[in-house]
């Protein structure tokens, strides 16, 4: 008696939301705060994972919306590592998060920065962004 099986390449993602909490625009240094981006993929798996521009439509240049309408935005970014150097983004080989799987949940932080001196309309501004699992 013989027995197989034949496993596909596979992976799931899950994320936590990005939340700055109030803002207090003359504070000395940038507002950050850190979400998390988790994946598992099939050991071997070769997979990249990419976070949109939001409604700005420019990783370069995220904003998120007041609220009360008006054109009011807040800037603000997300990127790979603590440094603030590297913008996270999504297009594959550029500027998204590259790994090969080992079947184990990995779970990435993610690295978000308000710029301080945004003198704003007081307002809630929000974004909603896409983040992608391709493999």
């Amino acid at each position: 008696m013989q027995v197989s099986a034949t496993v596909t390449a596979a992976c799931s993602l899950s994320t936590t939301d990005i939340v700055f909490g109030t803002i207090n625009p003359s504070a000395s240094n940038d507002t950050t705060t850190t979400a998390t981006v988790s994946a598992q993929c099939t050991k071997g798996t070769s997979y990249s994972i990419g976070i949109s521009a939001g409604s700005s439509g420019n990783v370069s240049s995220r904003t998120m919306n007041g609220a009360s309408g008006g054109g009011n935005v807040l800037n603000y970014n997300i990127y790979t590592a603590n440094d603030f150097q590297t913008i996270w983004g999504d297009t594959p080989g550029v500027d998204t998060l590259d790994q090969i799987g080992s079947g184990d949940t990995d779970i990435r932080p993610v690295y978000v920065k308000a710029p301080k001196g945004q003198y704003v309309k007081a307002d809630t501004y929000t974004d909603s962004l896409v983040v992608s699992l391709t493999y």
